[in-house]
């Protein structure tokens, strides 16, 4: 039942997909250059209903067992946004022992094309409601890897 469980998922992330919409470049101020980080991406649909799920995570070489930034976008598969899956990139950069910033990127006044980094503080309702979000895309992640070892 689990192999069928990871090979579905295998199947359902390698789906043609709609071009996905770049994530958006620079990162909010004050972000690591990362240049030099390993970078391993992830896209995949997922999920009833269907949601399509973008991310990066980093490793940085002085801190390898962490995924110390992450860039994500989780929105609706068809493209349409909702209010739980508004299709906004977000950031969280694991700055160091009990320092996460978190950020959200939504359109920026003077260009409707660019993007406006919104700080989310930590320790606010909306900071610990997107726990669960990061914590899915982490799982996700692993079950990719699992499927991907197992073929």
């Amino acid at each position: 039942m689990r192999k069928a469980a990871l090979l579905g998922l295998l199947l359902v992330a390698f789906l043609p997909l709609p071009p996905a919409a770049p994530f958006t470049a620079p990162l909010p101020d004050g972000m690591p250059r990362l240049e030099a980080w390993d970078r391993i991406a992830g896209d995949a649909v997922v999920g009833s209903p269907r949601l399509r799920v973008q991310y990066e995570f980093y490793v940085n070489p002085e801190r390898p067992a962490l995924y110390e930034l992450i860039r994500y976008r989780v929105s609706r598969a068809d493209g349409s946004a909702t209010a739980d899956h508004p299709g906004l990139e977000k950031v969280q950069w694991h700055a160091g022992f009990n320092d996460f910033r978190r950020y959200e990127c939504g359109p920026a006044p003077e260009r409707a094309d660019a993007c406006h980094w919104r700080h989310i503080r930590q320790g606010t309702d909306e900071f610990l409601r997107e726990v669960p979000t990061i914590l899915w895309l982490y799982g996700l992640h692993r079950q990719s890897l699992q499927a991907s070892a197992a073929h």
